[in-house]
């Protein structure tokens, strides 16, 4: 569907929800950017499939394919688009939500648990058992997994720093909508 120039698409979804495709769509792919930033340094068989430094006997052509890759991957960019855009869908969660401050905290930080924890415990869960350590790092001890099934250490997986930090911040982002409403 054609929307005329300044207006969002939306989907009304019930009574309550609001879907902002160009928005999430953006979303969607400043996370498909940032994860594509993670793997490219991925090794398999001791081999890394996108290196950030030049390829040990490639030719040209396959050093220029795979700078180029590099280039298109712009994994720091599209994670501040990502934070700004999840600022604007945390907001209008809380829009949403109920309005009294204990009610809307309560919900609010439940329901951002029930997002980020179970996928974050499984994660950790995975790198305990398979011992998917990063490199130099040795075995994982019952407090160190422990503090990282809590998100209180990404020491087993450092790139779940962001989701560390959305739960820190989380109850900023409240007390600033509160405070925004004044």
């Amino acid at each position: 569907m054609i929307h005329p120039p300044g207006e969002e698409a939306r989907v009304s979804l019930g009574t309550r929800f609001q879907f902002f495709a160009g928005v999430e769509s953006l979303r969607g792919i400043g996370a498909l950017m940032v994860a594509a930033t993670h793997f490219s340094g991925l090794a398999v068989n001791g081999v890394s499939l996108l290196p950030h430094a030049r390829w040990e006997g490639v030719g040209a052509f396959q050093q220029t394919i795979g700078g180029l890759l590099l280039a298109l991957i712009v994994g720091h960019g599209m994670l501040m688009m990502f934070f700004v855009i999840s600022g604007f869908v945390l907001y209008l969660c809380l829009e949403r939500g109920r309005q009294g401050f204990a009610c809307a905290f309560i919900d609010f930080h439940a329901a951002r648990f029930l997002r980020i924890y179970p996928i974050a415990m499984f994660a950790i869960c995975l790198v305990a058992f398979f011992g998917l350590r990063p490199p130099g790092a040795g075995a994982a001890g019952g407090a160190e997994v422990a503090a990282n099934l809590l998100l209180i250490d990404v020491s087993m997986l450092p790139v779940l720093w962001a989701l560390q930090l959305e739960l820190l911040t989380a109850p900023i982002i409240v007390l600033l909508y509160f405070a925004q409403r004044q």
